[in-house]
């Protein structure tokens, strides 16, 4: 078999996967994401032939853990028993990098973030070139970037970053993962404690001794919030400028010049407005970087946990939004439905506050067909109220507020949330169980706007377009 890496060159012939292989997996109250690194470096293996595999040694170092990150990880060794979990109350990267290092057995090395997803046949992939090449000492699969639930701005940035030479070279190892040799672990003695240990390993090498292996592959989640983003960037560039400080004339970064942009617009003119906002993006980071630096700033640790946090363990902000009456009674009814939810109330009546406990609630003004300066009115303070609770779920009863609801949640919050990273918001209308003949002047209005459309009333189903309303029953 022929190795290729990232240009298309051809590495050597004949190529196998090395018979050993040590893994060391630093883990920092990383519950949320052990267990699918864990089950994605499985993925594949057959459950006996892992089980029985000697030459395989995983080391999962949990440092300074308060949550189940070592649990988790044990709950793994019935599936694997060359899994050795080791854990101690120093929260360090590099002090777990190091005490990894004291128990693996083999080589090539693998040092992989808990975040991370790829295979160990990925991993064996990647390592053979090492054995292919005696001239490579650090290797690393091809990163892929999971953009699905990032915002406009994340994806934009990374629709720049994937394109520069530090990706596209070939010689990018680092970002999550990297594969160190014999040889290439003994170029340096222990990992030191500073903020990047990929960077500080990347700096040990010539750009020939490293290598991006294409035909193997890791997946890093993206940050779903440009906040987020400018927060790893900011860590990324005070360790660079930290490696520079302690290791000066490591080769440390370079490659994306402004030349390279210039280039990539040259190419690609429509990725303008993104290579704008990765510019800012890069300038705000390098600054908030050298903030740090000048004050001696090495300690502190900015992660993403927006990557690691799953959509489903947080709550939803919902808006319950009706008028009074019939319409409010019937929302009321709909509450025990979203009781493990962060509720949020608005009504026209403000004396409803008391029906509602200590739940926030927000009184907007009566409004109807008849006074269209009320109607405005009534119309602006809704769009305040979503403005404030910015929810991610809007239920309504009706009438004229939950339509106003309805409409600013899906022209205006949806797109926000889109471009900033906040899940995308949802809406449902429940019509009246007093409009027994047709639907309410609002409730047909309102179903351009609805995600969930529904009558109390079978013999109304699909009356206003096929699918809305629907019939799931009554709540009187």
């Amino acid at each position: 078999m022929t190795l290729q890496n990232s240009t298309g060159r051809a590495v050597q012939e004949n190529m196998s996967a090395p018979e050993r292989l040590s893994i060391i997996i630093p883990a920092h109250n990383e519950a949320a994401v052990i267990s699918r690194c864990l089950s994605s470096l499985l993925e594949g293996c057959q459950v006996n032939a892992a089980m029985d595999d000697a030459s395989l040694q995983v080391v999962v170092v949990c440092n300074g853990c308060t949550d189940d990150t070592a649990a988790i990880a044990r709950s793994f060794e019935s599936r694997f028993h060359q899994l050795l979990v080791i854990e101690t109350s120093t929260a360090s990267k590099s002090f777990s990098l190091n005490l990894g290092d004291e128990h693996a057995e083999h080589f090539p090395r693998v040092y992989l973030d808990a975040d991370i997803v790829t295979t160990i046949s990925d991993l064996r992939f990647a390592a053979s070139a090492l054995e292919a090449d005696e001239r490579l000492k650090c290797v690393a699969p091809e990163m892929r970037v999971d953009t699905r639930r990032s915002s406009l701005g994340v994806r934009a940035f990374y629709a720049v970053w994937l394109r520069l030479p530090y990706f596209t070279d070939g010689r990018m190892v680092g970002s999550g993962v990297y594969i160190l040799s014999q040889a290439g672990r003994e170029r340096f003695d222990r990992f030191p404690s500073i903020i990047s240990d990929d960077g500080f390993v990347r700096s040990r090498f010539e750009p020939h001794e490293r290598l991006t292996i294409r035909g193997s592959c890791f997946t890093v989640q993206a940050p779903t919030k440009l906040s987020s983003l400018i927060k790893i960037k900011t860590r990324v560039r005070t360790g660079n400028l930290e490696l520079e400080c302690r290791y000066p004339g490591s080769l440390i970064g370079g490659e994306n010049t402004g030349g390279a942009l210039v280039s990539l617009l040259r190419a690609r003119a429509y990725l303008l407005p993104a290579v704008l906002l990765y510019v800012i993006v890069q300038k705000l980071t390098l600054h908030r970087a050298r903030a740090r630096v000048a004050m001696g700033e090495f300690s502190y640790w900015e992660r993403d946990d927006s990557s690691r946090q799953q959509a489903s363990e947080r709550p939803l902000r919902v808006l319950m939004i009706a008028s009074s009456g019939g319409h409010w009674k019937q929302m009321l009814r709909l509450q025990p439905a979203f009781e493990n939810e962060r509720l949020y109330f608005a009504c026209t009546d403000s004396s409803y506050e008391e029906t509602i406990g200590d739940r926030p609630f927000y009184s907007v003004p009566e409004g109807s067909l008849a006074g269209k300066t009320q109607l405005i009115l009534q119309a602006l303070s809704v769009l305040r109220v979503l403005l404030v609770v910015r929810p991610q779920l809007v239920v309504t009863t009706g009438a004229a507020p939950g339509f106003f609801a309805l409409f600013f949640a899906r022209v205006l919050l949806r797109p926000l949330s889109r471009l900033f990273g906040g899940r995308p918001v949802k809406t449902v209308w429940v019509d009246s169980i007093a409009n027994v003949d047709e639907l309410s002047v609002s409730g047909r209005q309102a179903a351009r706007f609805a995600d969930v459309h529904l009558t109390q009333w079978p013999h109304l189903v699909d009356s206003v377009a096929p699918g809305k309303p629907v019939f799931s029953g009554a709540v009187l």
